[in-house]
């Protein structure tokens, strides 16, 4: 099993305005050919964003840890910053994930195969 593509791209738009402080507004899916906004807050403490088709995703944190939930009753997920990288695990799923940011675009890799994602950020 597998984090969904939705899930995928709220955690790639966190990871990217946590590691960089920019202030992107929406993230396009390469595999997906998907282009998807989000709104909400990202700061070193608190998060909370949507995204246009329903997923909630907030949580709070500190010092580059991170925890996160869907709704109520949902399993965590956890998110590490450490420099341009960021790595987690999806509880839901069972499945970790790793990535890396170069300027406006991310890569995430994720599950037992490494599965490899690539997104674009855009203002």
């Amino acid at each position: 099993m597998s984090t969904t593509s939705q899930l995928r791209r709220a955690l790639a738009f966190i990871a990217w305005r946590l590691i960089t402080g920019q202030q992107g507004q929406s993230i396009y899916d390469h595999a997906n050919d998907t282009r998807q906004a989000f709104i909400g807050d990202v700061d070193e403490t608190r998060i909370d964003v949507r995204d246009g088709r329903g997923l909630h995703l907030r949580g709070a944190g500190g010092s580059g840890m991170y925890t996160l939930e869907t709704g109520a009753g949902a399993k965590p997920v956890t998110l590490k910053i450490s420099g341009l990288d960021f790595e987690g695990f999806d509880y839901t799923a069972s499945c970790r994930f790793t990535g890396s940011v170069d300027r406006r675009q991310l890569s995430l890799r994720q599950g037992r195969h490494s599965e490899s994602y690539v997104y674009s950020i855009e203002s």
